[in-house]
C-alpha cells in the first residue's frame, strides 16, 4: 500500500430495480418483454483501515462511474448477488478503471450502525444514523460485515462515519480527472508527471493524503 495516498476499500449496494424482482417471479415471457430500470439510488461506504477514515454517499446510477474516480478506490467489495448479473453495463463500468473486485455475501441479518461500535473509536460511536440514507446504513452495514469477516477477530478503529454530498463540493467528473492528469499521466497512468505531483510538497503522509483528496473535489462556497 502507498502511504502518501488513501487505500480505500469501497462497497456498492445497489438495491434491485422492479422490473428485475417482478421477471424472476413472471418467468422468461415477461423478462423479454419488461423492459430493465437502472437503480435510483446506489449507496456506497468506503474506509482506509490504515488512517480510520469512514465515509458514506448516496449516489445514482449515471454519476456512479465518477463517484467511484474520485474517490479511487484500491478494491472495491460487491454481493454475491452482482457476480451474476443479467446487467453486464453495471459490472464493466464498475471494472472500467481497472480496480480489484470482490465479492462478499450479506449477512442472512441486516445489521445497524449500533453493531459497528466495537469497530470505532472511543467517542465516534453514538453517532447520529438519521444522518445517512438508508442505502448508505446498507452499504456501510455490508463493508462492516466484510471487514469483520477478513480481519477474523482483529480488531479495526474506525472514525465515525461521515455523509458526503454531492452539493457539498465542485466534483471533477471520471473524464475531466483523466484529461487533465491530475492523479495520474494519461498515456501510462503513472503518479510521475501528473499535477498532484508536480505540486506535493507536503512533509506528512497524512497531508499528502488531504491533497490528493482537494484536487478531485473543491467545496462549494457559501457567496
Amino acid at each position: 500500500m502507498d502511504p502518501w495516498e488513501n487505500n480505500y476499500l469501497l462497497s456498492v449496494h445497489v438495491e434491485p430495480s422492479p422490473s428485475e424482482s417482478e421477471m424472476e417471479h413472471d418467468g422468461e415471457a415477461t423478462k423479454e418483454d419488461t423492459p430493465k430500470s437502472e437503480p435510483s439510488k446506489v449507496g456506497l461506504a468506503w474506509i482506509d483501515l490504515s488512517s480510520g477514515d469512514f465515509f458514506t454517499q448516496v449516489t445514482d446510477f449515471a454519476a456512479l462511474p465518477s463517484v467511484v474516480a474520485r474517490i479511487g478506490p484500491r478494491e472495491i467489495i460487491l454481493d454475491n448477488s452482482l457476480r451474476d448479473s443479467k446487467d453486464p453495463h453495471f459490472l464493466a463500468m464498475v471494472k472500467e478503471d481497472r480496480h480489484i473486485v470482490s465479492y462478499h455475501s450479506a449477512p442472512k441479518r441486516v445489521t445497524s450502525p449500533a453493531d459497528w461500535n466495537h469497530m470505532l473509536d472511543e467517542g465516534a460511536s453514538g453517532f447520529n444514523e438519521a444522518a445517512f440514507s438508508p442505502e448508505e446504513l446498507a452499504a456501510g452495514s455490508f463493508l462492516m460485515h466484510y471487514v469483520s469477516t477478513q480481519l477474523q477477530g482483529k480488531t479495526a478503529r474506525l472514525q465515525a462515519p461521515v455523509s458526503q454530498h454531492a452539493d457539498e463540493y465542485m466534483a471533477i467528473d471520471r473524464n475531466t480527472l483523466r484529461a487533465l492528469e491530475i492523479r495520474t499521466t494519461l498515456r501510462d497512468g503513472k503518479h510521475e508527471g501528473s499535477l498532484l505531483h508536480a505540486v506535493r510538497r507536503t512533509v506528512t503522509k497524512s497531508g499528502a493524503r488531504l491533497l490528493n483528496q482537494r484536487l478531485s473535489k473543491f467545496p462549494q462556497s457559501n457567496s
